[in-house]
């Protein structure tokens, strides 16, 4: 898809805004919902699509998830200073500490936690697929491995939290 848009995508685009808001109305006049203006909302739809200049390939399994990605919903208290070893997105620190599976501590790892999830969940439908309790592959399905630690961190030692 080539940036700007075609007129017949801008087009679909603008009535699924004017649906979303008729409905946006409707549940707030029921009760379902209470009107507001949350300038945080914005600033969290802001750094939601400022994660991708342009679309995606198919194959950017790390990329292209149902996983909200790190630091959308809360903007990062310190500037991004690590790159995910998966997804090459920029994140803070706190985004690659997570618990290492194999050391029973947290550890620092080279990838971030949500490609770390992905990599879980395409190692668990291998398995289902290998046992036959799942008929098709996901296309966001990857291999799995575990996640490359800092070079700095020594293979049997862990960063206590």
């Amino acid at each position: 898809m080539h940036r700007p848009l075609p007129a017949h995508y801008l087009e679909y685009a603008l009535k699924d805004i004017v649906l979303i808001a008729a409905l946006y109305h409707i549940f707030c006049a029921r009760g379902y919902m209470l009107p507001f203006h949350d300038p945080t909302v914005e600033d969290q739809s802001v750094r939601y699509l400022n994660i991708h200049n342009a679309p995606l390939s198919a194959d950017e399994a790390f990329l292209k998830s149902n996983i909200l990605p790190l630091e959308v919903l809360q903007a990062p208290l310190e500037t991004p200073n690590r790159q995910c070893d998966k997804c090459c997105r920029w994140l803070t620190e706190q985004s690659f500490l997570y618990p290492d599976l194999w050391r029973g501590a947290m550890a620092r790892h080279m990838t971030c936690k949500v490609c770390f999830i992905l990599i879980a969940r395409g190692e668990i439908k291998a398995q289902l697929m290998a046992e036959g309790k799942l008929s098709s592959p996901s296309k966001r399905g990857v291999q799995y491995s575990p996640p490359p630690l800092e070079p700095t961190q020594q293979r049997n030692s862990a960063i206590e939290v």
